[in-house]
């Protein structure tokens, strides 16, 4: 229905504009109504907007034109023809199916193609239709016309274009918009009655409000003031007052000045209106660039600053956990230079001396490690290796330490090898970790269980758990105890010397042996579980879990248990 009338409205302006005697319309706006609907409706509601075309077109023949029902059918044939090859093309180049303007490109298209190509289709069906109808000049009809069509499109569909636009976006307005458009209003009914009221050639003064209505309001300001310039222009040209009105003889001319004059104030407007609003686009792009960069700006600044202080607690901690033992050192080197003939004293430095320098070599050991796994240049020496003997070579490394905490201890192991691809040296550090975090963190006489089996999926991957009685974990820590330098208990009683670099140690080379580690607790003081998964190497046979709990009698053989480590009774 709201096609229907605007067709019929726009049809009335096009009679009200019929200046040139024996030429007909000389400005048809219903074909850009016609272009627009088709442009912006499904492929399947054509034949609809064709069949209310179709009916108001004729419906204005009847009220105004009053041509034969044949050349009103055969101009009608032509206007629809002009507006579905128009669709298809603007369609086809703009690659929109429901067409909007949106940027220079797209008014571009329209101007091409809706107001320039086009209206040749229905240029010719009219003015050959009026020639053997009426006898008009075949030459001087086509080109009034030709520009009539052209006018009406850059008049009419915008308008539609635009308001449809609108109705389905969100429209902001401000009590400054909103004087503006007043002020903006004002000026073109000011502007517009001065410079089209008389013979003299002012027309093109009210352009700077026209420029003034797109750089504000975009494509609604550009479309409405067209608009209201059109009205205003078949006002006074109506009633023989505008620049545009001349004899009969010079009315032909005067006529193409108008719809050239429309023309130009459209493209002007519709173009300055698709730079401005790509200019806002990109400054608005611009300006969340620009704030996103500040935001990224800020949380480098955070992050380094963070690592600035992650360095300084690293030192601090560095020299912390060197100078303990060259402290033992040093007391030992005091007392061997005043009891150097005491053999029980001797042998008492000779054991701090051992103790101690071994605790130096590891933490630097650790600290060339993870420079290493930093800058990429670990690399591992790969062989075919049983994770069963490296888990009972990694307990007796281990034993001292255990032994002198006085830990119970549970193991579960298969009764079969466990064959993978690693690195047995890197592989018995990594459990070496695992095994003194647990003693670590564990009171003296708790309980540790370790055990290693093979699950039974698809992948082969052989899973080893060290289960402890100890401090346990909260939950939200469970993924910091794997970051470098990060020590469980640093703040709290159960702080306990080292660089916090074993863990994530093992992360990463259990990482780069193609497995993965993690752990779980229930919370503070219920102990903890740290485990691995490494995938087994192929034909590797696999069993599912053994059942052996820390107070079973049964157990593995004892050549499997390291000397001193007792199964618990």
């Amino acid at each position: 229905m709201a096609f229907l009338l605007a067709y019929l409205a726009s049809c009335g302006v096009a009679q009200w504009l019929a200046i040139v005697p024996g030429t007909g319309i000389s400005l048809w706006i219903p074909g850009g109504c016609y272009l627009a609907v088709l442009l912006i409706s499904r492929n399947g509601l054509w034949p609809a907007a064709m069949l209310v075309a179709a009916l108001a077109e004729l419906g204005a023949n009847a009220l105004w034109f009053n041509n034969p029902w044949p050349v009103a059918w055969a101009l009608h044939l032509g206007n629809a023809l002009g507006a579905l090859t128009g669709a298809l093309l603007v369609r086809w180049l703009s690659g929109q199916q429901s067409f909007r303007l949106e940027t220079l490109r797209d008014v571009l298209i329209l101007i091409g193609v809706g107001a320039l190509l086009v209206p040749a289709i229905p240029a010719v069906v009219g003015a050959v239709t009026l020639h053997h109808a009426e006898g008009q000049s075949l030459s001087r009809s086509w080109l009034l016309w030709w520009l009539g069509d052209a006018t009406g499109a850059l008049i009419g569909a915008p308008l539609i274009l635009i308001a449809r636009q609108l109705r389905h976006g969100a429209v902001r307005t401000s009590a400054r918009k909103t004087l503006e458009a007043l002020a903006l209003c004002t000026a073109l009914f000011a502007l517009g009655a001065v410079s089209l009221s008389g013979p003299l050639p002012f027309a093109y003064v009210v352009t700077p409000v026209l420029v003034w209505a797109a750089v504000s309001f975009q494509f609604a300001g550009a479309a409405a003031a067209i608009l209201v310039l059109t009205l205003i222009t078949a006002h006074f040209t109506a009633n023989g007052g505008s620049p545009f009105v001349g004899t009969v003889e010079t009315q032909a001319l005067h006529s193409i000045m108008l719809q050239l004059f429309l023309a130009v104030s459209a493209i002007l407007g519709l173009c300055v209106a698709a730079v401005s609003r790509q200019s806002a686009q990109a400054l608005k792009a611009l300006s969340a660039a620009n704030a996103d960069l500040e935001e990224r700006v800020r949380a480098r600044t955070s992050d380094l600053q963070a690592a600035s202080r992650h360095k300084d607690v690293m030192l601090a901690l560095i020299a912390h956990e060197f100078r303990t033992p060259l402290a033992a050192m040093l007391t030992g080197a005091q007392v061997l230079k005043h009891a150097a003939h005491q053999v029980e004293h001797v042998q008492r430095v000779q054991q701090i001396f051992e103790r101690q320098g071994g605790l130096l070599t590891r933490l630097v050991d650790d600290l060339i490690d993870a420079a290493a796994i930093s800058e990429g240049k670990l690399t591992l020496r790969v062989e075919r290796v049983d994770l069963v003997l490296v888990l009972t070579q990694s307990l007796e490394s281990c034993r001292p330490q255990i032994e002198a905490r006085r830990h119970r201890i549970a193991l579960d192991l298969p009764g079969h090898p466990l064959w993978l691809h690693g690195d047995p040296g890197r592989l018995t550090q990594c459990i070496c970790n695992l095994l003194d975090n647990a003693a670590k963190y564990t009171e003296p006489g708790g309980d540790i269980r370790i055990a290693l089996t093979s699950d039974t999926g698809p992948a082969g991957q052989a899973v080893l758990s060290v289960t402890d009685s100890g401090i346990g974990i909260d939950a939200h820590r469970a993924e910091q105890l794997f970051e470098m330098f990060y020590r469980a208990g640093a703040q709290e009683q159960h702080s306990t010397p080292g660089l916090g670099l074993g863990l994530a140690l093992v992360r990463q080379l259990i990482g780069m042996h193609g497995g993965e580690v993690g752990a779980r607790s229930e919370g503070r003081g219920r102990g903890s579980t740290f485990w691995l998964r490494l995938p087994l190497a192929e034909g590797t046979a696999r069993a599912p879990a053994p059942r052996v709990s820390p107070a079973a009698a049964a157990g593995p053989p004892a050549s499997l248990l390291p000397r001193s480590i007792a199964r618990p009774r």
